[in-house]
């Protein structure tokens, strides 16, 4: 009998089922093709079937957004206890950056969805927490993005995830105020809404401003 010991020292368990390499495959085939095909699927989805996007999205909006804040409280104490530095790491800085503006999608997708059904107390308070939480890591991103440009000097990259990082920053700030409102002084959810709303053309003329102003400024053409 051959025991899990003498598989273990003899490597026996560390043998692939077969010499067949399927990286490659999977890298150049599968996964490009793959990718370009989710958003073609997706919209051929929303198209054929308006009727799955308004029964999922509530639920999508409901399982996530507490998930969210737990993710973010954990994230927080992993970055107090671990020896990852944001202000030196641009990598965990676009890392951190790719989340923030995912947190705020799914905070704005939340607000939007609660406001079409009945109320619910525990909803409002979890968004207004992740608000909060949010905002908090918005500062953590400024911090670090205005170190590094103390640091390593001014880039045209760098002025942007700046300014796009402020206007998140103050985006939050009223969102959060609004949600306060929401939950601790009886304001309709619509008030959330609207601020939501009225801040969208702010990113607009942002864009144009990096889209146009940027090479003129920093003399690309």
């Amino acid at each position: 009998m051959v025991s899990f010991g003498g598989l273990c020292r003899h490597g026996s368990i560390h043998k692939p089922a077969t010499n067949l390499d399927v990286t490659p495959l999977y890298t150049q085939y599968i996964f490009v093709w793959g990718a370009v095909a989710v958003p073609i699927l997706a919209a051929y989805l929303i198209r054929t079937f308006p009727g799955l996007v308004s029964r999922v999205a509530p639920l999508i909006a409901t399982l996530f957004t507490p998930v969210v804040v737990i993710t973010l409280v954990a994230f927080f104490i992993s970055l107090a206890v671990t020896d990852n530095n944001l202000f030196l790491d641009r990598e965990s800085l676009l890392v951190f950056n790719v989340m923030l503006l995912g947190v705020m999608v799914l905070i704005i997708f939340s607000v939007a969805e609660a406001s079409k059904g009945v109320r619910q107390r525990f909803g409002e308070i979890v968004l207004f927490v992740l608000s909060f939480v949010t905002l908090i890591v918005n500062l953590l991103a400024l911090s670090a993005i205005i170190y590094r440009l103390d640091q390593f000097g001014l880039t045209p990259n760098r002025l942007a995830v700046l300014g796009s990082n402020m206007l998140i920053f103050g985006h939050l700030t009223l969102i959060m105020l609004q949600l306060y409102r929401v939950c601790f002084q009886r304001k309709p959810l619509i008030v959330v809404e609207q601020t939501i709303a009225g801040y969208l053309p702010v990113y607009g003329v942002w864009a144009l401003l990096v889209v146009i102003g940027w090479p003129l400024f920093f003399n690309q053409f």
